[in-house]
């Protein structure tokens, strides 16, 4: 009974209150009632339900051009081809129109940080207009999805936790997960919901008055559309190229229309600062828990074990340094051991570091000390190891030239240093913004690599080498060597070509190949695994598919693919593979192939 009056008087005194005047707030508070604190009212009072934002005729505007740039975006980004020109205006228009949405009503908090984030992010929307690179530009795309959701919650001021730290990541993921959800039918209430005699009286209904008349218009469009297609040829013909898919042409509407909420609401939550209206940022709480003497002991275990490991890898460390191939070490097993090692001790380190920072008591000015002497100790050992580990690659790269794997390899390591020498300053200074740095700096480190193109870069160094040092030669021409030629795309294709001319072996074997595939990629249907789209669109654009399709068709000319594959397609690739066994993976050779099937089948 004591339970239920209090949650009568806790429901009496929430509908006494009233929320705060403002955007998004409950209108019409009652003389002499007190202010409304939602933070400070009883955990078990009702939760407060909010009523409908009063819109203005902007929202109309920008609900109407949310759902016509959806059905765009899925048109240049999903149909147009992912990796290319469609994808970066897609991006860089939304950014521009919901930047404009968001901050014409409120103000931003300008910041030099989500500046640059917002920057870096249409930065590497241009790298899918240039280059093609499946895995480069997923990285940038989940980069791009970080850096967006710090821009637009730090100049909106609805960021819950410091930038600085770790736990951004947080407020990114509620930007990217939980606000579309949370606020999926805001917008949408406040479209229809408004009343006769509110501030801004008839306003909140100009949305929905605007979308119940495009409603309406459709079937008076479709029907007019048919009857002026009956009356005149020309229109008929025009109307015919707009619609000559029409389910291809629902498709992308139903998926728009699908996607438009999504965009809608995390702009239109922000926009009146909705998501922290009810919420108020708690008092740092302390958790450092963890006695320091446990810590201390903990962290000089640790540090011992790698003094010991340092002293037993000395060799290795100064062979690595000094380009020394230790003795009974393949060169590829040196390098792989080393940047495994590497990887699991710079991740167990990082982790290590943190936690001793997160958790650990500091009793006193001396266990402050020792702590961060262990601290930026484990750091410094994960830095030698890095570097170390950055030079056996050089020397396997020296040896046997690029590939995609080194150069990611090596990257990772660059990515990683940055990372300890951020904690190394963050254990020296206590507030600094660490988790900044590191996202600002792994970020412009990936941006270079995209507009860098390392599958060009690959070939042209190793066809450099190939030319020049009669050892590479060697190893590129034997059984094996041109393997690094497989694992490159669109952009190599100069280089790839040349090899094809000009080598020797199983470089010119591959290189063969996959000019063939590639093309046979791009023209047969149904035949390989994956299809390449030619850029025969605007939208479809991308630097690296127009130059390469170039080379191709330059080399269906000479060779006449459409002939090998013809006959491929004819015989059967099982029953054409079994007569060539001296070539069951490549498509090379083409003069001799063709040649060879019209000899045995006629």
């Amino acid at each position: 009974m004591e339970n239920t009056n209090l949650n009568q008087n806790a429901a009496t005194q929430s509908q006494a209150q009233v929320p705060p005047q403002g955007p998004g707030a409950p209108q019409g508070a009652p003389q002499g009632a007190q202010p409304f604190n939602p933070v400070q009212r009883p955990v078990y009072a009702p939760k407060i339900k909010w009523p409908p934002i009063a819109s203005d005729s902007f929202d109309a505007v920008f609900m109407i051009l949310t759902l016509i740039y959806s059905v765009f975006a899925v048109h240049a980004v999903f149909f147009a081809g992912f990796f290319k020109l469609g994808f970066t205006v897609a991006y860089a228009l939304w950014f521009i129109v919901e930047s404009i949405y968001i901050f014409s009503k409120n103000k931003p908090k300008i910041t030099l940080y989500p500046l640059i984030m917002g920057a870096l992010s249409l930065g590497a929307s241009g790298v899918f207009a240039l280059y093609n690179d499946e895995a480069i530009n997923f990285a940038l795309l989940l980069f791009m999805a970080f850096a967006n959701a710090e821009y637009f919650l730090l100049l909106s001021k609805q960021d819950r936790f410091k930038a600085g730290e770790i736990s951004a990541v947080l407020d990114v993921a509620r930007y990217l997960v939980v606000l579309p959800i949370e606020f999926f039918t805001e917008p949408f209430r406040s479209a229809f919901s408004a009343k006769a005699g509110e501030a801004k009286k008839g306003k909140g209904k100009v949305t929905g008055q605007v979308l119940i008349g495009i409603a309406i218009a459709l079937p008076i469009a479709a029907l007019l559309i048919t009857l002026l297609s009956s009356a005149d040829e020309a229109f008929k013909g025009l109307m015919s190229k707009i619609f000559s898919n029409l389910l291809l042409t629902l498709l992308k509407v139903v998926l728009g229309i699908l996607i438009f909420p999504i965009l809608l609401a995390p702009a239109f939550a922000l926009r009146y600062k909705m998501p922290n209206r009810e919420y108020k940022k708690p008092k740092e709480r302390d958790f450092k828990r963890f006695p320091s003497a446990v810590s201390i002991t903990v962290l000089a275990v640790i540090v011992l074990v790698y003094l010991v490991y340092l002293f037993s890898q000395l060799a290795y460390f100064f062979d690595a340094f000094k380009g020394i191939l230790p003795e009974d070490f393949s060169m590829s097993e040196y390098a792989r051991r080393g940047f495994f090692e590497m990887c699991a001790i710079c991740a167990i380190n990082a982790v290590i570091i943190m936690l001793s920072m997160a958790f650990s008591k500091n009793d006193s000015k001396g266990s402050t000390v020792i702590h961060k002497l262990f601290q930026i100790f484990i750091a410094l050992v994960s830095l030698v190891i890095a570097a170390s580990s950055f030079s056996k690659m050089y020397m396997y790269i020296e040896r046997y030239g690029l590939t995609r794997k080194r150069i990611l390899t090596s990257v990772f390591i660059l990515m990683l240093c940055v990372v300890f020498i951020t904690l190394i300053i963050r254990v020296l200074v206590k507030k600094f913004p660490y988790m900044k740095v590191i996202a600002t700096c792994c970020f412009a480190i990936l941006i270079a690599v995209g507009y860098i193109d390392i599958d060009s870069n690959i070939a042209k160094y190793n066809y450099q080498l190939y030319t020049t040092n009669s050892t590479i030669a060697k190893h590129y021409e034997k059984e094996g060597g041109g393997g690094f030629i497989e694992e490159l795309g669109d952009s190599a294709t100069e280089y790839i070509a040349k090899f094809a001319e000009e080598g020797k072996g199983d470089v010119k074997d591959r290189a063969q190949s996959w000019v063939c595939t590639m093309w046979g990629r791009e023209n047969v249907k149904d035949y390989y695994y994956s299809s390449l789209s030619k850029c025969d669109t605007p939208l479809s654009y991308n630097r690296a598919r127009v130059a390469a399709t170039k080379v191709f068709d330059t080399f269906n000319e000479q060779y006449k693919f459409e002939a090998v594959i013809s006959r491929l397609k004819d015989y059967g690739y099982d029953q054409y593979k079994s007569v060539l066994e001296d070539y069951p993976d490549y498509c090379y050779d083409y003069e001799y192939k063709a040649n060879y099937a019209e000899e045995v089948y006629g």
